[in-house]
Formats: C-alpha cells, structure tokens, sequence
C-alpha cells in the first residue's frame, strides 16, 4: 500500500482524506504550461483562427495575470468565466473573432481545455489504488485544488479516468476566489461546507507550502508527496525547440512505420497533418460540409472522419462529410449545355480523337439510332476523327433533328438524377455552395460538378 495512505490508515483519528489532484493524483507528460499551448491549437483549429498559437498562450497568460492584479487575487483564484469573457472580448476587438457568440465560445473554449488536459494526462495508479481503499473503509474525500479549470471540468477529467466515485466533492480554487496557496484560505470554507473536523482530516499532496504548511495551520494534518521525478520531467520539458522536437518526432514515426508490416504506413503522418489542415481551413471558412470526390477520396473521408473522432471533436464542431459518388463520364454529362451553346469542351480536353460511334454512345444513344444519325449526316460510324469536337461531323450532328432530340433527352434526364442525387443529402448548396475535396487541381470531375 502507498506510504501515505498507510500513515492516514494508522492513525485512527483521521475520517476524512483531503487530497489536491494535479501532480499529486493525476500526471501529465509535458509541462503544465504547455498544456495552454495544446488549448490554444485547439482553439484556433475549431474556431478557425488566423492566429499564431503562441499569440494566444500569451493573451490568455496575459488576461489571468491582469485580472489577478485588478482583482487581488493569485492566478488560480481568477474564476475560469472571467478568464475565457476576457479573451473573448480582446478576440473580438482585434477583429481576430468574428460572428460567434459569447456562448457558443465559451463551450468551445472548456472543450478545448478539456481535451488538451486528456491528451497528456496519465494516474497515480498507486495513490488512486490506496484511495479507493479508504473510501472502501468509510473515510469521506474530497479534492481540494489550487487551479484555473472549474468543477465542471475538473467532474469530466475524473470521469475521463473513471474515479470520480471515489470522492464526495471536489473543490476548486477558482470556484470560490479561494486558494491553499493564499494562507490556505480555501481550508475553512471546505471545512465548513463539508462538515468536517479538522482534527480528523489530512491533507495530502505535492506542494509543501500550501498542502502541508497551510493546512496545519488550520488544524489539518498534512502529508507531503514529493514525486520529484515528475517535477523534474515537468522542468525538463520547458526546455527544448518546438520545431525541432516536431521534426525529431517525424522522425521517429517515419522509423517505425518503415518497420512494419504494412508498406508505406510513413506516409500516414502526412496524411494527418493533410487532414488537420483540411479541417482547419475550412473551419476558418465556415465550411459545414465537405464532399470527398474520386476513389482516393472514400479513404480520405474516412481519414477525416478518423480524426475528428480521435481528436474528441464535439458533434456541434464537427465538419459533415460525404462521399459524392461520380466518375468523369457522369459529371461531364451533368455539365452539358443545350446543343446551341455545347462546345464539348470535356472531349476536347481529354481525347479528341474518336469515332461517331463512340461519340453518340456517350449520350446514351441506341445503336440503332446511331447507325440512322451516322447515315443521315453521310459518315461511317466507326472512322476515328481527329479534332472530333471541331469537325464537320459536329456541325452536321448539331442541325440534325434525331440527334438534337436524343441528347436534349439526354441531357435534361442527366441533370435531373444529378439534382435529386444532390437533394439526397439534404445540404442547403444555393446558401452553402459545394466544397469539393480531391487529389488533384483542376480536374475533370471538379470542373464539370
């Protein structure tokens, strides 16, 4: 059993365990500053940004500490709200924010926090283990914890690590413009509120001042953890190169894919930075639906669909993508014109060089009818034309009335299915356009559609 949890069970006047959560029952992997600097990114790609992650680190660093100052307060006694409202504002004067709703921000804004904080956390297994013990054994605890994320926020990490059932309630600095650093002033009121004689509650965590020192002040037994090997990972990850940790880390993924079983799995880290920006930039551009086209789109779309789930995207900020089904024979024939205006542009472009044959079964003409067009107009049917959208064989085609008929039938029917296909997923294309998603730029299907 932990060393802690078994002096708090040996001593038998001790019923009630208050514990600080951050580096005492919950780790990260990097440094908590850089923590804000995943919030930030996430931030900017779901609110889609043109701003540097580094520009709102420091304006979010910025707000806490001007509000502390103007309050009177130390920064983990600023309330969450107050912070975000503050951003929101400078945000929104800089003329960085547009057309979003104090609200709507404010919900985007703890998500991000929320999912910056579980992309790095890990437990104290140990601790938690010995924790969950004592509720076993009847002992009431509560988190009691200097730092910048409400309750709410705080609930959804202990679910996230499945152990909220451990404590009776959670009390955070911010909540209530208290703090254990501040002379321990957040003591008595959790005394009080939660009824507890401070001769039978310990105190456990990481910080000597405020864990221990403080709360022996207000007649609490304290028990300090020193876990000096996570605070010094913690100091050494503020050192170090952004960019050059990046590249390192592309490295690395690059190394192990070559290793493995599937071929040219490296290539899949370029595919995520593809996909992130992908979603970035439509983001900024207040895209609500994407439409992946050709056969390497349906495996791009599922990429996309991979990373928003993975990246905990809320459905209210998550792009809509679909799969638009078409070959380029089909959009050319959803692009054709009336006869008077056609200038069959497609076939000039991709292969003018064809039989009559092979020009009228492109509109879906019967072979019987193309034998009587060919004949009407004086040609063989199967002779290869060169130039064919600029022959006489068109200008001829274009007065012949069985010709006109069957592609005017052609056409009309074409852009009908080509309508109700569109209808079918219920997009609103006259106010929200089409963004089509492809591998390449100017190609046929994206100039057709």
């Amino acid at each position: 059993m932990n060393n802690t949890i078994q002096k708090i069970k040996n001593d038998s006047s001790i019923n009630v365990v208050f514990t600080d959560l951050f580096d005492t029952l919950i780790h990260r992997t990097v440094h908590p500053n850089y923590v804000y600097r995943i919030w930030a990114k996430f931030l900017i790609r779901d609110l889609g940004l043109t701003l540097d992650v580094g520009v709102l680190f420091k304006i979010r660093a910025n707000v806490v500490s001007k509000l502390a100052a103007d309050m009177k307060l130390s920064k983990v006694e600023v309330p969450y709200e107050l912070v975000m409202k503050e951003v929101y504002y400078r945000l929104i004067n800089s003329n960085i924010l547009d057309n979003v709703e104090w609200l709507e921000f404010y919900n985007i804004t703890m998500e991000a926090d929320y999912r910056s904080e579980t992309s790095v956390q890990f437990i104290n297994a140990s601790l938690v283990d010995g924790l969950k013990f004592l509720k076993s054994e009847n002992y009431s605890i509560y988190i009691v914890s200097d730092y910048h994320l409400p309750k709410s926020i705080i609930l959804r990490l202990l679910d996230f690590h499945g152990i909220t059932d451990i404590f009776n309630e959670v009390f955070i600095s911010c909540d209530y413009k208290k703090s254990k650093e501040s002379a321990g002033n957040l003591y008595p009121l959790v005394l009080e509120t939660t009824g507890s004689d401070p001769a039978q509650t310990a105190m456990m965590g990481d910080n000597k001042t405020s864990d221990v020192i403080n709360s022996v002040k207000h007649g609490i037994t304290g028990n300090f953890l020193k876990h000096y090997s996570h605070k010094f990972r913690n100091k050494k990850n503020l050192f170090g190169n952004v960019e050059k940790e990046f590249i390192k880390a592309c490295k690395k993924v690059e190394k192990n894919c070559k290793k493995s079983d599937y071929p040219f799995s490296e290539y899949i880290i370029h595919f995520y930075f593809f996909t992130e920006r992908l979603y970035t930039e439509a983001k900024k551009k207040g895209i609500k639906d994407l439409f992946f086209l050709a056969r390497e789109g349906h495996y791009l779309k599922h990429l996309f669909d991979a990373y928003q789930k993975f990246n905990g995207i809320s459905s209210e900020n998550q792009i809509n993508t679909h799969y638009f089904k078409a070959s380029r024979h089909s959009a050319k024939q959803v692009s054709l014109k009336p006869i008077e205006e056609e200038k069959f542009a497609p076939i000039k472009k991709n292969y003018d060089v064809m039989t009559t044959a092979q020009f009228l079964e492109s509109f879906n003409i019967e072979e019987k009818d193309i034998l009587t067009i060919a004949s009407a107009v004086g040609v063989d049917k199967d002779e290869e034309i060169e130039n064919f959208s600029e022959s006489d064989v068109v200008i001829k085609l274009r007065d012949n009335d069985a010709f006109k008929g069957a592609y005017e039938l052609h056409r009309v029917g074409q852009r009908d299915a080509f309508n109700n296909y569109l209808n079918s997923f219920n997009v609103d294309f006259k106010s929200d356009g089409m963004t089509l998603v492809d591998v390449g730029w100017g190609g046929t299907m994206q100039e057709c559609i």
